[in-house]
């Protein structure tokens, strides 16, 4: 439980000043939910955790923001935990006011963590989610992320790679998120 607290009070000091916002400033968003993840790790394993995400719209149709996720699976007595920490832009599909399809690349970092009787082995690398989701409106303020499909790169435990071995440590993986969009200020 002490794991959320951080990413929490990230998001409310990035949050409190966006709900100060005039009305003639670009909305803000901020989401968090339960993400599942299928990784493929030796063997493929599923993990369930977390995520947060803030965004802010550029454009009618372009918002840049950030997301933090943190997902987590005890197999045979190992603790794996995978924290991500990406940022890029999202487009949106529609001029629907009820349904926000969208796309987004977003690129950064995963640390990964390892562990077992005291011992633990960690490692940060590249991180990319490409994919997409649908939000429907439920208020105003409040939209419903029904889902969000996300493929994910990263690389974990590169070692130096002969030349021509690129891809050798890549770990392919999928995402879902389901969660609660909070909307702050206006486009």
């Amino acid at each position: 439980m002490r794991r959320l607290w951080i990413p929490c009070l990230l998001l409310l000091a990035v949050a409190l000043p966006a709900a100060a916002q005039d009305d003639n400033d670009h909305r803000f968003e901020i989401a968090g939910g339960y993400f599942y993840g299928r990784f493929s790790f030796s063997p493929r394993i599923n993990m369930n955790g977390w995520f947060f995400q803030s965004f802010v719209n550029v454009s009618r149709h372009a918002s840049l923001g950030g997301e933090v996720d943190g997902l987590y699976r005890n197999v045979g007595g190992v603790d794996i935990s995978d924290y991500l920490f990406v940022f890029g832009p999202r487009v949106r599909l529609s001029e629907s006011e009820r349904f926000d399809p969208y796309i987004q690349g977003l690129f950064g970092a995963s640390r990964v963590n390892i562990g077992s009787g005291g011992s633990s082995v960690s490692d940060t690398g590249f991180a990319m989610k490409i994919g997409g989701g649908l939000n429907i409106s439920a208020g105003r303020r409040v939209s419903i992320k029904v889902v969000e499909l996300n493929y994910i790169l990263t690389r974990h435990f590169t070692v130096d790679e002969p030349p021509g071995s690129q891809g050798a440590n890549n770990q392919n993986h999928f995402g879902v998120q389901t969660g609660i969009v909070i909307k702050l200020g206006t486009p």
